[in-house]
């Protein structure tokens, strides 16, 4: 029986991406409902600049979307647990599954959000 074929670091990058999108997506909504029920002194302000970024995630997520499915990758079975986000996918026809812990995921999120806002994120203490 032939060995599956692995998927490239760029497919898997793909499929990574496409895990942590929707959880960004949630964040950014659930802040923006903070910015509009907190104490700030220009919410209206402070919550255009988080839709703003949302609209720029939801672009890239159709835009993913579009390279998973040109490259015939198919991601199912996402499942959230209290220690990690899980996924399987199917890459040239042979079945994978990802785990990303959580750790992980606020990591990607925070150089992600950083890199919209043109924010550089400096390392260490």
């Amino acid at each position: 029986m032939p060995q599956s074929p692995l998927p490239t670091e760029e497919e898997l990058l793909l499929v990574k991406e496409s895990l942590i999108i929707p959880v960004m997506l949630d964040v950014l909504e659930r802040d923006i409902a903070a910015v509009g029920s907190g104490g700030f002194t220009f919410p209206s302000l402070y919550a255009a600049v988080l839709r703003r970024i949302q609209e720029g995630v939801i672009r890239r997520q159709h835009e993913l979307n579009g390279e998973l499915k040109s490259r015939g990758i198919q991601v199912y079975g996402t499942r959230r647990t209290r220690f990690s986000l899980s996924a399987r996918y199917r890459c040239r026809g042979y079945e994978h599954r990802m785990v990303l812990l959580w750790d992980l995921i606020r990591a990607e999120m925070e150089i992600g959000l950083a890199d919209r806002l043109n924010i550089q994120i400096e390392g260490g203490d």
